[in-house]
């Protein structure tokens, strides 16, 4: 059954009534590089960033000055609240609080700088060290695949196989992440976010090797 000709009318005009609110609300951030910039002061000192995301349920800045380029997020799931909205004029005063938080992060980085660049090279050959092993794991994986499907085991033999290998896999990727985590907390005594590290991990690669 279709809709009532009046009925279909009040959609129609709703829907275009709802994209034109979500148009004014939600900055176009390709039409004016100036509309998602963010700029907030802490303790004296000025911060620049901009939003490069921005939805209702989810937030991004990237930081401009004094630092450059490392970013954070939020992400607000629906359950936790239906009606919230990064949208709202709220959405702003988050963004500036993610730069404060990110700057305060970086600044205890920026400090401890010099025994973070000499320490790195040892972290970053253990972690070498154990991707070679997730990478033999890897070939192990295709190495089974192959046999399954020649047909030299059953596929209970099979299966038990791939779980030991994708166990292992999961407790050298766990060995990763912990000495990781551990590098930083180790020297700045702080828990930094996951996105934080891995982009000040991939800095320190290209700034040192």
């Amino acid at each position: 059954m279709g809709l009532n000709p009046l009925l279909a009318d009040v959609v129609k005009k709703t829907a275009k009534k709802e994209a034109l609110m979500n148009t004014i609300r939600k900055p176009n951030l390709n039409s004016d590089p100036t509309s998602n910039k963010v700029e907030v002061f802490f303790k004296g000192n000025r911060i620049i960033g901009k939003i490069y995301i921005r939805t209702k349920r989810d937030l991004a800045v990237r930081i401009l000055f004094p630092f450059k380029n490392f970013t954070a997020g939020l992400h607000k799931p629906y359950f936790s609240n239906p009606d919230f909205s990064y949208l709202d004029n709220e959405g702003i005063e988050y963004a500036k609080s993610l730069l404060i938080e990110l700057y305060k992060d970086l600044y205890l980085l920026e400090n401890k700088s010099k025994i973070i660049s000499d320490e790195f090279p040892k972290l970053r050959r253990e972690i070498t060290s154990i991707k070679e092993l997730i990478y033999e794991c890897e070939n192990q994986l295709n190495t089974e695949n192959a046999k399954i499907k020649s047909k030299k085991y059953t596929p209970n033999d099979y299966q038990r196989r791939i779980k030991l290998i994708k166990s292992n896999m999961k407790e050298f990727q766990a060995e990763i992440w912990k000495l990781e985590t551990d590098f930083f907390e180790k020297i700045i005594n702080v828990k930094i976010t996951y996105t934080l590290r891995e982009e000040y991990l991939i800095y320190l690669e290209e700034k040192l090797f």
